[in-house]
């Protein structure tokens, strides 16, 4: 082989443009790739005038010769794959090489398995901040309404970040600062546009209440409320239930709004958790949705959501931040942060962990992440580090 070819995504041959040598003889055109060569058939290529220019037919197993619609041969090279990967294309989801065995009785070195995590965290970190830079860019460079819609994606964590953003899109930054001096003005503005209050009939007192507040702002609010709908609770705990986040942002914004001063000046993580700690008003004392009472509890934000909120939204508002202000400072205090945090517990870690392996921190952990649901679900081996280093070890081997 001296040229590989262009992989081809569309329809036709698997790869255009290679070059092959066979004997003396270099050939250009393109390449095919199947299971079988009987595939050739069953896939009618062999009646396809776009299939006449391909020089090689690569197949795990040639289990007879195959033809253009020209009726010239088209050479084959048989290429016998470890029955271990050929399964990979079987499998439908998970680490596809633990399922397959490859991890049996191979490691990967160490120094191979700390290169990919930072690889990883990185890809992770960089789509985060370019998501953070969009928001600057389409609001005219206002840092502190990007880190608004920041904080409000994290407080939708984990099932509820889109309706989240889409209410606090409908909700003005201006009329959040205008208002934060009451927690009960914040909580009307709020509700009210995330769809909660309308009807306020049967929920109680409290949630008529802010009904009514909420309709003397309406007039300054030029998109309609949130189709309730769109929140989730199934699968959540109270304390994650939407209504409680949203109370639990809302006194947020009534003790620490504006925010990006404080954030720009906070030297240590115990500095960067207390800016986030908030609790819910105090109706939610007693309720964790409108109109339902439960024991009386103080709906603090709990220590798992506050390090899920450093690291989904203040380390990569900083790293945004700090690249675009080129400011060193800012972006070391993002990569220290996210190596001094705890991390995650949620269904992908508990997977890796049932194959025995455990994130150390918050920078491990946001690797797995993004090893799990950009590399292991769409099933990109051959671009997965660790998946290569098997591949080539098992071939090796052969």
């Amino acid at each position: 082989m001296i040229r590989q070819g262009e992989q081809n995504l569309n329809a036709g041959p698997d790869f255009f443009n290679a070059m092959i040598r066979i004997g003396s003889v270099t050939w250009a055109g393109n390449v095919e790739v199947h299971c079988r060569a009987s595939d050739w058939y069953k896939h009618g290529h062999h009646l396809d005038p776009a299939y006449d220019n391909v020089i090689l037919h690569v197949v795990h197993e040639e289990d007879g010769p195959v033809c253009n619609s020209r009726g010239r041969a088209i050479p084959a090279l048989e290429i016998r794959v470890p029955a271990n990967i050929a399964r990979l294309e079987d499998l439908q989801e998970g680490v596809l090489c633990w399922q397959t065995g490859l991890f049996s009785h191979l490691h990967v070195p160490l120094t191979r398995m700390q290169q990919w995590f930072t690889i990883l965290q990185a890809e992770r970190l960089e789509r985060k901040s370019n998501r953070i830079l969009s928001l600057v860019r389409h609001h005219d460079r206002d840092w502190e309404r990007a880190l608004y819609f920041s904080l409000g994606s994290g407080f939708g964590l984990p099932l509820n970040s889109l309706p989240f953003e889409m209410t606090l899109n409908r909700v003005p930054y201006p009329l959040i600062l205008q208002h934060r001096d009451s927690v009960e003005a914040l909580e009307a503005i709020l509700f009210g546009q995330a769809g909660f209050l309308d009807p306020a009939t049967g929920r109680g007192p409290y949630a008529s209440s802010l009904y009514r507040q909420f309709l003397q702002h309406s007039h300054v609010l030029q998109l309609p409320p949130l189709e309730k709908h769109l929140w989730k609770l199934l699968r959540l705990r109270p304390a994650s239930f939407p209504s409680v986040r949203i109370a639990q942002f809302a006194f947020l914004a009534h003790k620490r709004f504006p925010m990006l001063e404080p954030l720009l000046e906070a030297r240590s993580l115990a500095q960067f958790e207390q800016l986030l700690k908030t609790r819910a008003g105090e109706y939610w004392n007693t309720h964790y949705r409108f109109g339902l009472g439960s024991p009386e509890s103080v709906k603090h934000l709990g220590q798992e959501a506050v390090r899920s909120l450093l690291i989904n939204a203040i380390v990569p508002f900083l790293m945004a931040f700090g690249k675009e202000s080129k400011d060193p400072r800012v972006i070391r205090q993002a990569t220290m942060m996210v190596h001094e945090l705890e991390a995650e517990s949620n269904h992908i870690m508990r997977k890796w962990a049932a194959l025995g392996i455990v994130p150390r921190n918050a920078f491990e952990s946001q690797a797995l992440i993004q090893l799990h649901e950009g590399y292991c679900k769409q099933k990109r081996c051959l671009d997965c580090q660790i998946g290569m280093f098997f591949i080539e070890r098992t071939l090796g081997e052969k």
